[in-house]
């Protein structure tokens, strides 16, 4: 049940540090969980990937970094 309110921050219209702090959540997942983010892999890219292109510089450093720690986690399993 952690999908849905994750999919809500990082959407957030009304602050940065709102979708700034979901996708840190998103990035703190992959780190503690490693390769057991693989069957929620997409799931979690789909929540961040817009963020890619915010506003707010923090945000896009933020989605950047936690892309790469799902990556990190996905190594060397891949996405399937």
């Amino acid at each position: 049940a952690l999908m849905p309110f994750l999919r809500a921050v990082c959407a957030s219209k009304k602050s940065w540090q709102a979708r700034h702090t979901g996708v840190k959540i998103v990035q703190q997942v992959a780190i503690l969980m490693g390769c057991s983010v693989l069957p929620h892999l997409r799931q979690l890219v789909e929540c961040v990937e817009a963020n890619l292109q915010d506003e707010t510089s923090k945000v896009r450093t933020m989605t950047a970094l936690a892309l790469g720690a799902l990556a990190e986690a996905a190594h060397p399993y891949g996405i399937e």
